[in-house]
């Protein structure tokens, strides 16, 4: 299971800290600061957003997958966060925690012409702290595209979008200072393959059938 504790000297460039770690825009500036991933001086066009992929040589990603790191914030604005679905220009999907908004938010992340913006998909409408667990998954096996983001095990928000269909886990950074961060990162994958309705309803009328004696 791919995961990562950021144990790097403070300072360090994350793509130089480990070749896990792929990001977008290359080369970044997401570096490692007390045992965390953050944000640091991010300046992009058209916003201040960078993501990393797991580096699929090492791993490669389920359709049905989950992210997990803790929240690491200290106050200013930086957002720290988790990622999913990530193609090899960083877009995808994101969660990250805003303080001035008081909340996180699920997004999409697009490359805009040699840069990444963002989109807001929900808002959880909760308040978080320093050392919150933040888990992050999409699972298609029931409805395809669902989208859930968790705060200490509780569901906070969820949303479907099918926009992206695969890709790889990873994190996301907004901001321009190292003062919101990711640690104690993990990733994998739900399990089990997206569910054919039809086919269940198939076999469900079977089994109705044979229990029926017909």
């Amino acid at each position: 299971m791919p995961s990562d504790n950021f144990t790097g000297a403070d300072g360090t460039l994350l793509g130089t800290y480990s070749s896990n770690w792929i990001v977008k825009p290359t080369p970044g500036t997401i570096l490692i600061s007390g045992n965390k991933a953050v944000a640091n001086n991010i300046v992009g066009y058209p916003y201040d957003v960078e993501t990393a992929y797991w580096n699929p040589s090492t791993d490669v990603a389920g359709t049905n997958q989950w992210a997990q790191g803790t929240l690491k914030f200290i106050g200013g604005n930086g957002l720290g966060g988790l990622a999913l679905y990530l193609d090899t220009v960083g877009q995808g999907y994101g969660v990250v925690y805003s303080d001035n908004s008081s909340q996180a938010f699920i997004i999409g992340i697009t490359d805009f012409g040699g840069g990444l913006s963002t989109t807001s998909l929900a808002a959880d409408g909760t308040q978080w702290f320093d050392g919150d667990v933040m888990y992050f998954e999409i699972d298609n096996r029931v409805v395809p595209g669902t989208l859930t983001l968790k705060r200490n095990g509780t569901i906070t928000a969820t949303v479907v979008d099918t926009t992206y269909t695969s890709g790889q886990y990873g994190l996301c950074m907004i901001g321009a200072d190292a003062n919101c961060g990711i640690d104690a990162w993990s990733a994998g994958d739900l399990g089990g393959s997206s569910l054919n309705i039809v086919n269940i309803e198939r076999g469900i009328r079977g089994f109705m059938r044979g229990v029926a004696g017909e």
